[in-house]
């Protein structure tokens, strides 16, 4: 389901719950940053990603059931390649591909997962994707030739729509529903390592150094604007 179905009051209820805790996630991890407490600062970013992602979902047609059955919706590169076998239209092959390409590659989740958290460089290029898609503006990309790239997968799924006579705040929907999974993906592990100190990391090894906290408030007002794009769906959705 892709928004070709009316959605139901009590689907919208749910949606709105989980926008507006993702919003006052939004707000906290502002704060925070600001304050230079970056550990606390990039778990609400987790969160406020999470919550979206779980937003998404209920407007894909998934019930709550569904969203507690998979908890945290951590995206792991296995799930990431998923998308290119059951993604919402055909054709992610070519996302992935810039994924894999750009971006390093964590099959094993759980093992590699602290080099996530770690990630300079790649934490930039995975947020500038990630805002291409939700702001449909492959200007963002630094790199041309990535750039380019992008480009070319956005104008491919705008055909697909239009080929299928979706309507256009689907296809709106489906860019930030992908540019929301990324990031979702990059912040997924720092739900623990910005919460537990342990032997290889800890929340006070958090530094305005590191590549997530670099970016922070990049991620923080592109959840703003995902947010607002959503209620504005479901505000089109009503009338």
């Amino acid at each position: 389901m892709l928004l070709t179905d009316k959605i139901t009051d009590e689907q919208r209820t749910n949606i709105a719950r989980w926008l507006e805790s993702a919003t006052l996630d939004v707000r906290a991890a502002k704060i925070l940053h600001q304050n230079n407490l970056y550990a606390p600062a990039v778990y609400h970013a987790q969160q406020t990603y999470e919550k979206l992602y779980k937003a998404l979902h209920l407007l894909l047609g998934h019930e709550e059931e569904y969203l507690k059955k998979k908890g945290h919706l951590y995206l792991t590169e296995k799930r990431l390649k998923a998308v290119k076998k059951n993604g919402i239209v055909s054709g992610d092959a070519e996302l992935i591909a810039i994924l894999e390409k750009h971006v390093p590659s964590y099959d094993t989740y759980s093992k590699n997962e602290l080099e996530l958290v770690k990630a300079g460089q790649e934490s930039y290029m995975l947020v500038e994707l990630a805002r291409a898609m939700i702001f449909e503006d492959v200007s963002v990309i630094a790199d041309k030739k990535i750039q380019e790239e992008t480009k070319k997968w956005l104008q491919m799924h705008s055909a697909i729509f239009e080929e299928r006579q979706f309507k256009i705040r689907e296809l709106r929907l489906f860019f930030i529903f992908m540019g929301v999974m990324m990031l979702a993906h990059l912040l997924a592990p720092h739900c623990k390592y910005t919460r537990y100190p342990s032997k290889s990391f800890a929340p006070q090894d958090y530094n305005q150094k590191m590549g997530i906290v670099e970016t922070l408030p990049t991620i923080l007002d592109t959840a703003d604007y995902a947010i607002s794009e959503i209620r504005m769906i479901l505000l089109k959705d009503s009338a």
